[in-house]
């Protein structure tokens, strides 16, 4: 009878064992996941004009260039925007306005409260029919400056306000990686 017991648990053993090698080899396999990309958040200031006189063709062009930059940033998927309410909002609370952000302590302080990592800021400059646009990528957590810039005539505005755009936000990419 010991005999018949021990090739009876052999045999369970060898079933059991059997079972839980099929069992493990039809559960998938795991895929590793993809990286999960770096997300960058991001403050966009508005963009200061620093032209020499009042052309009425010259207003407006830094709230256009604004616009521009965040258009080219909306939508990716590593680049999280801080909405322009809340920037508002804060400044309210800070008693700060757009002109009070020239001096880097207030922009990196803002940056901090918005729990931003990058701060996008510039200006535009318009001396007679020329343009230039200067842009800045801050990091907020160490104060490093990244920049680029763009000009021309400004009877190019349009063109120029695109590749500027897209120039800012490859140098943010390059950052945000």
């Amino acid at each position: 009878m010991k005999r018949s017991s021990r090739s009876f648990g052999f045999v369970l053993a060898r079933i059991v064992l059997y079972f839980l090698v099929v069992a493990c080899a039809a559960q998938p396999i795991m895929e590793m996941a993809p990286p999960t990309p770096k997300v960058g958040t991001v403050a966009i200031l508005d963009f200061e004009e620093r032209s020499i006189g009042t052309d009425r063709e010259v207003k407006g062009l830094a709230r256009t260039l604004t616009d521009r930059v965040t258009e080219a940033l909306i939508g990716r998927p590593d680049v999280s925007l801080i909405d322009r309410e809340s920037l508002r909002k804060i400044l309210e609370e800070l008693s700060l306005s757009s002109s009070n952000l020239v001096r880097p302590d207030e922009q990196l302080k803002l940056g901090r409260l918005l729990g931003a990592q990058f701060l996008i800021t510039g200006g535009v400059m318009v001396v007679g029919g020329d343009v230039r646009v200067d842009g800045r990528i801050i990091e907020v957590e160490t104060g490093q400056v990244h920049g680029t810039f763009v000009q021309g005539s400004l009877s190019e505005w349009d063109k120029l306000t695109q590749d500027f755009s897209h120039q800012i936000a490859e140098v943010l990419m390059k950052e945000v990686k």
